[in-house]
């Protein structure tokens, strides 16, 4: 399956949320010359600000699961860890390693990684093409 995008945790929770940004996600996930990934290591935040913000259990599994069904999970392989390791050294600035896999995610899927994340930004879109959401505040 070809991933044209590659959803960091901050828009797929723009989206569940309702938050800045929400809205370009729609537009991404209703064309269907679209396919959306997310990388394994985002399941952890999205889950983990899914129990912070909705109180019922059974909700934020409703929410993940219905988001879930929307994107193909991508794992990090050793190409991506060794892609993550290359963008961090041609990064200027801090790039947290949890941020270097998810862009390489994007990076060797040959993806448009949408995010909303200043650390993510700072890697050059001629490196990791990039949709820059609107921030939270």
């Amino acid at each position: 399956m070809n991933v044209t995008h590659v959803f960091d945790s901050s828009a797929f929770l723009a989206h569940a949320l309702g938050e800045p940004g929400s809205n370009v996600v729609t537009k991404l996930w209703e064309d269907s010359a679209n396919t959306v990934g997310i990388s394994a290591l985002c399941i952890v935040e999205v889950k983990t600000r899914l129990r912070e913000k909705v109180t019922d259990r059974a909700e934020q599994k409703r929410i993940y699961d219905l988001y879930r069904s929307l994107v193909t999970v991508l794992s990090v392989t050793e190409e991506v860890a060794d892609e993550a390791d290359a963008l961090r050294a041609r990064t200027k600035g801090r790039l947290p390693l949890a941020d270097s896999l998810v862009a390489a995610t994007a990076k060797v899927n040959r993806a448009i990684l949408v995010h909303r994340d200043e650390h993510m930004a700072s890697i050059d879109t001629s490196d990791v093409k990039q949709l820059v959401l609107p921030s939270r505040k």
